[in-house]
């Protein structure tokens, strides 16, 4: 690899970034990102339609000034992070280039991109659900000792919005399909996860609970 793609490679995330900050500091909010701002006024375990992850975040970075930048920006921070973690990801254990595909992979996508710029609970739901999968993945092929990481992003995923539980249930059927993979399903630290998984959920069950 030589640094000729490796200074094209960093250009193309500072560039994107810098894109999407110029454009969440030039244009307003629309109607989901202002109700999503509300929930960040009152912070609660839960919402009428979705998890608190939104709420917090949002709150984050609007603690000291809200406006239509800052309460955008937790997107976009994310996205960026994202993307380091894929690159550096990729690159330990398969090589720089796989590294620098799975990064712009996810930075030049359209999907990724508008849910960046566009604060709704996707933008949360990504993030984490991919850190889940990547847990997930050194979990059973690399050390068992990542099942506990898996199960707090696997967590947060669900928490942020609960279509999770769609990647979460592939995920959790992989030891069970692959017969290389089923003594997993005697390991004390695969249940432990899940157990992980369902504590960060609870409070969401409590406030449905509570508000019936």
């Amino acid at each position: 690899m030589n640094r000729q793609t490796q200074i094209i490679f960093f250009g193309l995330i500072f560039f994107f970034t810098a894109l999407r900050l110029l454009f969440i500091a030039n244009t307003m909010l629309i109607d989901d990102e202002a109700y999503y701002a509300i929930y960040a006024r009152h912070l609660n375990w839960g919402y009428i339609d979705h998890g608190p992850v939104i709420a917090y975040l949002i709150r984050f970075f609007t603690i000291l000034i809200e406006n239509s930048f800052t309460v955008r920006l937790g997107g976009v921070v994310l996205l960026t992070i994202l993307c380091y973690l894929l690159y550096q990801f990729g690159k330990t254990y398969y090589s720089r280039k796989t590294g620098m595909i799975l990064a712009l992979t996810v930075c030049v996508s359209m999907m990724f991109h508008t849910s960046a710029i566009v604060i709704t609970p996707d933008a949360p739901l990504a993030f984490f659900t991919i850190l889940a999968i990547i847990f997930y993945y050194k979990s059973y092929f690399i050390h068992e000792k990542y099942f506990y990481p898996a199960g707090f992003f696997m967590g947060l995923s669900i928490l942020s919005k609960i279509s999770a539980i769609f990647p979460a249930i592939g995920i959790l059927l992989f030891p069970i399909i692959v017969k290389e993979k089923w003594h997993y399903l005697k390991n004390k630290k695969f249940y432990v996860a899940l157990f992980i998984a369902f504590l960060i959920f609870t409070p969401f069950i409590y406030w449905n609970i509570q508000n019936d």
